[in-house]
């Protein structure tokens, strides 16, 4: 179920949320496929705006525990020669450390727009 249908919807394993986000050839189709005319972006730029486990920590983040499916993956990924990335490998590393897993929603503890006035400056501006 897409993330923007009104229902609630389960939280992606770890599986889900780093192969969609850094294998697009393994992805379905993203749901920003779908949306027409000035708001896509044809070029993909902001796939590589993510939520990281870095993150989770930094901003101390409400979460949901790692379930085994998600630990076990992790370990898989680790030796995955597409993750092979310091970045990927550091991101791996703490998720086994701190056992939990959030969604950008999250960011909604700190007010509607924090994600518009914080959170993206800050991440526009590491890329």
């Amino acid at each position: 179920m897409s993330r923007f249908h009104s229902r609630p919807v389960a939280r992606p394993s770890i599986d889900e949320a780093v192969s969609t986000r850094t294998c697009p050839e393994k992805a379905p189709a993203r749901p920003a496929a779908m949306i027409v005319g000035d708001v896509a972006d044809p070029n993909g730029w902001f796939d590589d705006i993510n939520l990281l486990t870095t993150d989770i920590v930094d901003y101390k983040l409400p979460t949901d525990p790692l379930d085994e499916v998600d630990i076990k993956r992790l370990y898989e990924l680790q030796k995955d020669p597409r993750y092979e990335g310091s970045l990927w490998q550091k991101e791996t590393k703490t998720f086994l450390k701190i056992k939990k897993k959030a969604e950008q929603e999250a960011f909604s503890r700190y007010g509607l727009t924090y994600i518009v006035d914080e959170y993206l400056p800050a991440k526009l501006e590491e890329s």
